[in-house]
């Protein structure tokens, strides 16, 4: 059974939140996909309810599922999509001028997911990488794997890292306190640790709930890690905000009384950040319309006769599936690129999953609609022989052979503005 939290996981403050700030209903995990075998802890739906810490501010899942099921037999793969690799490979270049790397620094990777944030930093560097999941028994050999969850493995290295990261992890960490001092303890001491989490704020503003998942216990602002981070005498540096994954926003971070100046400040960017987050009722009211929009468009097409697939058998796609309602009687199929999900099917959803290209549909729905511009130039084809592509966020589209360059330019161009 999940565990209901009585304190905030930031600060410790007790009965300090405000309750049903937002929820979906119960819901299989998200990042399980079903076949012939599957066990039958993934049959369980769990609660999706958010809350926000009236001290910190700090915006979080209610229950924490247990861990173990959520994270050892892992699906997401880092390396699958084009855009993630790209951001990876900026990611590191830019992570080696900031902390001033050479030969011999030694790099620890937290949730290191298949190493590709690892393979684009220089091979006469020394790697780690913690790892819980399977992924970690097929690092390559170079790098020092530890198959646990940081900090329960933390190491006392003879050189410090002079460089930690932890890319599109921190969100998941059920003690973030005892992670940062973890941290704080084994970097060197003009080292850096970037963390790189979801912009909760901006994704609020486009109503995207479908971030809101099992694994994610935590949703940032800027100010809520920030403030959690200087509680354990870490200091931010620099900021980077990015459309990756909607919005997403990485702070570096040095020891208190480190060597560096900050390059922004932190101070005013907070407080521009408090004016603009919108109320949760907004924030309710466009998730709503989303569902909405999408659930009357193939209904529509359902009426017409026309059958409808999904591009994406994804996290976020299962989320979205399930908080509106959609089902294998809506959906024929889900296209998707990772050759182990063909076969299974869309947990709680029940939507089979083929081969991307193999569809037999006219109308194609995005389910990682963040990575719609690389789903676009995949699909030119597909558009090209009558195809249409429809997307959900951060506004609905319908995208064809004659207005896609159009809509992609706004695409790129909303995410933009939002980050």
């Amino acid at each position: 059974m999940p565990k209901k939290i009585r304190n905030c996981r930031g600060c410790g403050r007790a009965v300090f939140f405000h309750e049903d700030v937002f929820k979906l209903e119960p819901q299989y995990i998200a990042t399980y996909f079903v076949g012939a075998g599957a066990e039958v802890p993934t049959w369980k739906r769990f609660p999706l309810q958010l809350l926000e810490c009236q001290g910190c501010h700090l915006v979080q899942l209610w229950h924490t599922v247990d861990r173990e099921l959520l994270f050892r037999d892992y699906w997401y793969r880092s390396s699958i999509s084009q855009t993630m690799r790209d951001h990876l490979q900026r990611l590191a270049e830019e992570a080696t001028e900031l902390a001033e790397l050479v030969p011999g620094d030694r790099i620890v990777d937290i949730g290191a997911n298949d190493g590709t944030l690892l393979s684009y930093f220089p091979p006469v560097m020394r790697k780690v990488a913690y790892e819980p999941s399977q992924f970690a028994l097929s690092l390559p050999p170079e790098i020092e794997v530890h198959r646990e969850f940081f900090p329960e493995a933390c190491m006392a290295w003879p050189g410090p890292p002079r460089l930690i990261t932890a890319i599109a992890t921190f969100y998941s960490v059920e003690e973030p306190q005892g992670f940062l001092k973890s941290a704080h303890a084994v970097l060197a001491q003009d080292g850096l640790l970037c963390i790189e989490v979801a912009d909760w704020p901006k994704l609020m503003r486009m109503g995207a709930f479908d971030t809101i998942c099992h694994e994610h216990l935590f949703y940032f602002s800027l100010g809520s890690l920030v403030e959690l981070a200087r509680s354990c005498h870490f200091e931010p540096i620099t900021v980077r905000f990015t459309p990756l994954n909607g919005a997403s926003l990485r702070v570096y971070f040095q020891l208190e009384g480190g060597p560096r100046s900050p390059e922004v400040d932190f101070d005013s960017l907070i407080s521009q950040e408090r004016l603009v987050t919108p109320p949760w009722s907004v924030f309710t009211g466009r998730a709503q319309t989303v569902c909405d929009e999408v659930l009357e468009f193939l209904l529509e097409k359902q009426v017409q006769g026309v059958p409808v697939s999904l591009l994406g058998a994804s996290t976020k796609g299962n989320v979205f599936l399930q908080a509106a309602g959609i089902h294998h009687g809506l959906v024929l199929e889900a296209e998707e690129r990772d050759q182990r999900k063909w076969g299974l099917k869309t947990l709680g959803t029940g939507i089979p999953i083929v081969p991307e290209g193999t569809g037999e549909t006219t109308v194609k729905l995005v389910m990682p609609w963040h990575f719609l511009p690389e789903i676009v130039e995949r699909e030119m084809d597909f558009l090209t022989r009558g195809g249409e592509i429809v997307c959900s966020l951060p506004t609905f589209r319908r995208i064809t052979i004659e207005n896609w360059k159009e809509k992609a330019a706004s695409f790129k161009l909303e995410l933009a503005h939002a980050s």
